[in-house]
C-alpha cells in the first residue's frame, strides 16, 4: 500500500503567504473605515512603538545592514547554483517563500496604512479641483512667509531641530487625535550614503524596522521638512501629500525661524509647479520671490544635478509603480497632492491668523 506524501512546509509557506497578501490586496485595501479604526489607530500603534523601540537603541540604520546581508545572499544563492545545478528548485522555493514573507510583514507592520481612511475625510475636507483664486492666494502668502525668513533664520543644531518636530508633533495631536505619537523617531543616515544620493532620495522611512533615514549630505533648509515628513510616515501616514502636509503644519508653527523656512520653501515649491501649469500669468506671480530664496531653489537644484543618471530615473520609475500598485493611483504625482491639503485645511486658517500658524 502506498501513502501519499504530505506537503512539505514550504509548500504551506508558499500559499499561507499567497492568501494573506491576497486578503490584504483584494479584501483589505478596499476597507478603509476597517482600517482606519482596526489598523492604524489601534493595533499599529502598538506595532510602531515596539519596533522604532528597539531600532532606537543602536545609531546605526538595521535597514542598511539587511540590505547589505541581502545582496550577500543573493550572490551566495547564485553561486551555489552554479556549482551545484541541482539545487536551484529548493534556492528558488527559499527565496520565493522569503519574498512572499517580506512582503507580507511589510503590510503587517506598516503598508496597511495605504488603504487607511483618506485625510481629506478626516479634515472633512471637500477636495475638489482647485479654484484659482485660492491658489494664487497661497502661493502669494507662502511666497511672502518665504521671503521675509529667508533673511532672518539662522542655523540650528540637529537636535534641536528633532526636538522641536517632536513637539510639534504632540501639539498638532491634540488638534487632530487621530494621529498617534506612538514610538521613537531616530533620525538616522546610510553608512554609504551613494544609495540615497543615486537614487535621489533625500530621506525615507523603513517600515521593516521602522527606522526614519534621512539623506546625510541634504541643506539645512531642506532638513526639517524632510525630517518631519519622514516622521508622519513612520506615524502611519503612508500617502506622501498627506505626510508632506502634516510636515508643513508641524514646521509651519515652529518657534524657530529656519524650521518655519523649510515648510514654505516646500509650499513654494509645490504651489509653485501648481501655479505654473494653472496660471497664463504665472511669471507675474514668480517674479515676487525674492533673491534669497530663488538662490536657496538653485543651491538644492545643484546638489540633485550631481547625481542625476540612469539610477535616478530608474529609481523613479520603480517608486511610481510602487505606489500606484498600493491604490496611489497619481504614482509619482501624490507627492503633488499636498496643494489640495493646504488650500482646504491651511489657508482659511491663515487667513483668520494673518498668513500664520500660532507659534509654539
Amino acid at each position: 500500500m502506498k501513502f501519499s506524501k504530505s506537503p512539505s512546509i514550504g509548500f504551506h509557506l508558499i500559499w499561507s503567504g499567497l492568501a494573506l497578501n491576497a486578503l490584504i490586496l483584494l479584501v483589505l485595501s478596499n476597507s478603509p473605515d476597517w482600517i482606519e479604526t482596526h489598523y492604524s489607530q489601534w493595533l499599529y500603534p502598538h506595532i510602531t512603538a515596539i519596533l522604532s523601540g528597539f531600532s532606537a537603541l543602536a545609531p546605526f540604520s538595521f535597514t542598511e545592514i539587511g540590505l547589505y546581508l541581502l545582496i550577500l545572499s543573493f550572490l551566495v544563492s547564485v553561486v551555489l547554483m552554479f556549482r551545484d545545478r541541482s539545487r536551484w528548485r529548493k534556492i528558488a522555493r527559499g527565496w520565493l517563500i522569503g519574498v512572499l514573507w517580506l512582503v507580507t510583514w511589510f503590510y503587517l507592520a506598516w503598508g496597511l496604512n495605504y488603504f487607511r481612511k483618506p485625510l481629506s475625510r478626516q479634515l472633512s475636507l471637500s477636495i475638489a479641483q482647485v479654484d484659482t483664486t485660492a491658489l494664487i492666494e497661497a502661493f502669494e502668502r507662502s511666497v511672502q512667509e518665504a521671503n521675509r525668513l529667508s533673511e532672518s533664520r539662522q542655523p540650528l543644531p540637529i537636535h534641536t531641530i528633532d526636538r522641536d518636530i517632536e513637539t510639534g508633533i504632540r501639539q498638532l495631536q491634540e488638534a487632530l487625535p487621530f494621529i498617534s505619537s506612538a514610538g521613537k523617531r531616530r533620525p538616522k543616515h546610510f553608512l554609504l550614503n551613494f544609495w540615497l544620493n543615486k537614487t535621489l532620495t533625500t530621506g525615507f522611512f523603513s517600515p521593516i524596522f521602522h527606522e526614519v533615514h534621512l539623506n546625510a549630505e541634504l541643506l539645512d533648509i531642506e532638513y526639517p521638512f524632510t525630517l518631519a515628513h519622514e516622521k508622519f510616515h513612520q506615524l502611519g501616514f503612508a500617502n506622501e501629500a498627506e505626510a508632506n502636509f502634516l510636515a508643513f503644519l508641524v514646521c509651519a508653527s515652529s518657534r524657530h525661524e529656519l524650521i518655519r523656512y523649510s515648510a514654505y520653501l516646500a509650499a513654494v515649491r509645490y504651489l509653485g509647479a501648481r501655479a505654473r501649469l494653472t496660471l497664463r500669468d504665472y511669471d507675474h506671480y514668480a517674479a515676487k520671490i525674492a533673491p534669497p530664496v530663488r538662490r536657496d531653489f538653485e543651491r538644492i537644484r545643484k546638489r540633485w544635478l550631481r547625481h542625476t543618471g540612469r539610477i535616478s530615473r530608474i529609481s523613479r520609475k520603480t517608486y511610481d509603480h510602487y505606489l500606484k500598485m498600493n491604490k496611489i493611483k497619481e504614482g509619482m504625482e501624490n507627492y503633488a497632492g499636498m496643494v489640495e491639503l493646504l488650500i482646504g485645511y491651511w489657508l482659511p486658517r491663515a487667513r483668520m491668523q494673518n498668513g500664520l500658524l500660532p507659534q509654539k
